[in-house]
């Protein structure tokens, strides 16, 4: 069986198991099982945990704790020792760490990734294997992105009729439809501050200029959290929806989003499946860093084809 620690909420838990699908598919022993979701160590809400279940990958996902061999659980207790005995100051040293472990942890089926893409080398020889971290890059996943796409469909495709609503305004602006993905909340409190908080009032107005430039009759799709701070701090054009969670559920909201053609994104997980699961997809404006301290350890997370502006 393939286990997954499940840390993040539902961006996160996207690449987690497309990469898990990878390995499914890659060795036949492991088509025979489900893969398992371990949330043992996740510390969100209740409503976070699998979110997944709401979509058509659900039947291919069950919870459990995972089980490690004796050689497994050995490895790991090696693995973090090593690592505690270093001084941590910050993502470059633990993903030094990590270059160092992560092909012979691999051969006794324990994946490690934190940061960027990393290409596996060898082939694991234990029956159960393990995937700790986030494998944030479509790399990891580009042999099956097409199976992808279709596993992260809602279940029947069934949407609330607000979410509905919404798709048919969106289908109606056509190629002038811009999803605008603002991502505040937590981003934007206490110590995530100095590291997720990027993307400033002048990027999203930046972007939207930069998109009226190069897309005929735009019509903008703004999702967000908070919508009262969109519409008091951001210059808002004329026709544009401002869509609040308040009113449609996350997995809705996601799926809603991938039917824009065109994209301004925050730098946020959840935003970046929105645009990579677009069949439709034109253009796509990014902030040039994911995250404000070592940046350079994010760039897998980028796309070939996105316009990157200051933030």
């Amino acid at each position: 069986m393939i286990y997954v620690e499940i840390l993040g909420r539902i961006g996160n838990q996207m690449f987690s198991y497309a990469f898990a699908r990878v390995l499914q598919e890659a060795y036949p022993r492991q088509k025979k099982e489900k893969i398992a979701f371990d949330f043992s160590n996740f510390e969100f809400g209740k409503e976070d945990k699998n979110a997944l279940m709401h979509y058509d990958c659900s039947n291919n996902i069950v919870e459990e704790k995972r089980k490690c061999s004796i050689i497994q659980r050995i490895l790991l207790k090696i693995y973090f020792r090593a690592r505690s005995r270093m001084v941590i100051k910050n993502e470059r040293d633990i993903n030094e760490v990590e270059e160092k472990w992560k092909d012979l942890l691999s051969i006794f089926g324990i994946y490690i990734n934190s940061f960027n893409y990393h290409k596996f080398k060898y082939k694991p020889i234990t029956r159960n294997f393990l995937l700790l971290g986030y494998f944030e890059s479509s790399s990891f996943f580009e042999e099956i992105d097409g199976e992808i796409r279709k596993e992260f469909r809602p279940i029947n495709n069934e949407t609330s009729k607000y979410a509905s609503s919404i798709i048919d305004s969106i289908i109606e602006a056509g190629e002038g439809s811009v999803c605008v993905g603002i991502r505040r909340g937590d981003f934007e409190s206490g110590s995530n501050v100095p590291f997720c908080s990027v993307c400033s009032v002048g990027y999203y107005e930046r972007a939207i200029k930069l998109i009226k430039e190069k897309v005929e009759k735009p019509r903008f799709f703004f999702f967000t959290e908070e919508p009262e701070w969109v519409r008091k701090n951001i210059c808002i054009p004329p026709n544009s929806l401002i869509i609040g969670d308040d009113k449609i559920k996350y997995w809705d909201k996601l799926y809603v989003m991938s039917k824009c053609t065109n994209f301004i994104v925050s730098n946020s997980t959840y935003v970046w499946w929105a645009q990579h699961l677009s069949t439709s997809r034109k253009i796509v404006i990014a902030p040039d860093r994911w995250r404000n301290i070592t940046p350079e350890m994010h760039r897998a997370i980028y796309e070939t084809d996105w316009i990157t502006i200051e933030p």
